[in-house]
């Protein structure tokens, strides 16, 4: 018989010193993959103006890329208001997005 006795989780403790560790890899990670926003031009405010008049007028489910944080996002829905005081749009699904933030909206078909 043997008196070899394994020490368990002891022996695992090491790696578990670093406890912030794996948090700031994804943070400096997610920093890194950033981008800077794209300068839309006057031809592309023209279109998503354009989209934007006709979604609502039509009731029509939109396809909308805005920034955010660095990241481009898509969301897609119907244009439930929009707030010309507050320069926002507010989605069917309750998303409320910054109109400095849009950077295309596409009329499903």
């Amino acid at each position: 018989m043997s008196n070899y006795k394994d020490r368990g989780i002891m022996k695992w403790a090491p790696f578990d010193a670093l406890t912030g560790h794996g948090t700031m890899l994804e943070d400096m990670i997610y920093n890194i993959n950033k981008k800077q926003k794209a300068e839309l031009s006057e031809d592309e405010y023209k279109e998503i103006n354009e989209a934007v008049s006709e979604a609502t007028r039509q009731d029509k489910q939109i396809s909308l890329e805005y920034y955010n944080d660095g990241y481009s996002f898509t969301t897609f829905g119907k244009i439930k208001k929009i707030d010309e005081i507050n320069k926002t749009i507010k989605l069917d699904t309750d998303e409320i997005i910054p109109f400095e933030d849009v950077l295309q909206i596409k009329i499903m078909r």
